[in-house]
């Protein structure tokens, strides 16, 4: 059997709408070629008032951390703070976090991700004003990332109910497979995108709950000079969001979807 290639269209008929989607974070990130001096205290003062709903502003410090070799430890390790590299704000309801960077913006919805669009909306809007601050050259990496926790029970999981390609345990060996991470790099042909799919098992944070969760994390990006317009960059976000929806539905078996359904 010839297996099916991979194009991106977007007529196609979208996936299924989950209802107990397992996004725990969605993530805009677009890293640049600075194009002025970075001046952290300037940017503070100038960014509180246009963000009043996101008050909660804080600076992100660079540290250098230099450890000798050798018998002596009298001066290790040294440290190096190499001061403000950008500044990180939190949304007044806690579901956005957004990152100024010298040569880098993040958007992060990290609560109760609901749709695409409002996502998308929200990163033209604080994007256009990294831009007027900051005033990048150009983009040179664009990326969009999705991870993904399905919380599943201890007892009787078997990978295969989940995944379509789960990590197989030695086959000679009685040895059951208890966790795993498994990392792909994947190049959509005739394209500029990269896909990195993680697929792990991750233990939840409650001792009590006799769960685990089914990590899917997907990053798909491009890397190449790109003019800073969100009019151009929104059509390499909307096929990267594309592309990342075929790695998830690709990724789980039809049991996994039904129950997220």
């Amino acid at each position: 059997m010839i297996p099916k290639r991979f194009v991106i269209d977007h007529s196609r008929a979208p996936r299924p709408r989950l209802s107990k989607a397992p996004i725990i974070e969605a993530v805009i990130d677009i890293r640049v070629i600075p194009s002025k001096p970075w001046d952290a205290t300037n940017l503070l003062s100038t960014i509180k008032p246009r963000l009043p709903d996101y008050l909660k502003i804080e600076e992100t410090r660079e540290v250098k951390y230099q450890i000798s070799s050798g018998k002596s430890l009298e001066n290790n390790p040294k440290t190096e703070d190499l001061g403000c590299v950008g500044l990180r704000a939190q949304s007044n309801d806690g579901s956005y976090i957004t990152q100024f960077n010298k040569d880098s913006f993040v958007l992060s919805r990290v609560k109760t991700y609901d749709k695409w669009e409002p996502f998308c909306n929200e990163a033209r809007k604080l994007w256009q004003l990294y831009c007027e601050l900051l005033q990048p050259k150009q983009a040179i990496r664009i990326g969009v990332r999705f991870i993904n926790r399905i919380p599943v029970a201890k007892d009787g999981l078997k990978f295969n109910s989940y995944y379509k390609s789960p990590q197989q345990p030695f086959t000679n060996l009685d040895l059951p497979l208890q966790g795993f991470m498994h990392h792909d790099v994947i190049q959509i042909p005739d394209s500029p995108y990269f896909v990195n799919l993680i697929k792990a098992v991750q233990p939840l944070v409650d001792p009590n709950m006799d769960k685990v969760g089914l990590i899917i994390d997907i990053d798909v990006f491009l890397q190449k000079m790109v003019d800073c317009k969100f009019e151009l960059i929104a059509e390499y976000l909307k096929d990267m969001r594309w592309i990342k929806n075929e790695m998830f539905f690709e990724s789980l078996t039809d049991y996994a979807i039904q129950n997220l359904r």
